[in-house]
């Protein structure tokens, strides 16, 4: 899993790279968000996630 904490502007770079690395779950962090990152992951079969806290969804589902 690739978590990303880093800018909107720049995450793109970075999601590229990982998909060269056999990596199967990319995650942006709250408040990042890329479409063209989405599309390249799900051409990728890498699951997706955006804009969202690790953390809180992992709370979540302790709490369900």
């Amino acid at each position: 899993m690739a978590v990303f904490f880093i800018n909107s502007n720049v995450v793109l770079k970075e999601i590229e790279k990982t998909l060269g690395k056999n990596i199967k779950y990319i995650w942006l962090q709250e408040g990042i968000v890329s479409e063209e990152g989405r599309k390249m992951v799900e051409i990728n079969n890498t699951f997706f996630m955006e804009d969202k806290c690790v953390y809180k969804e992992l709370l979540k589902i302790e709490n369900s």
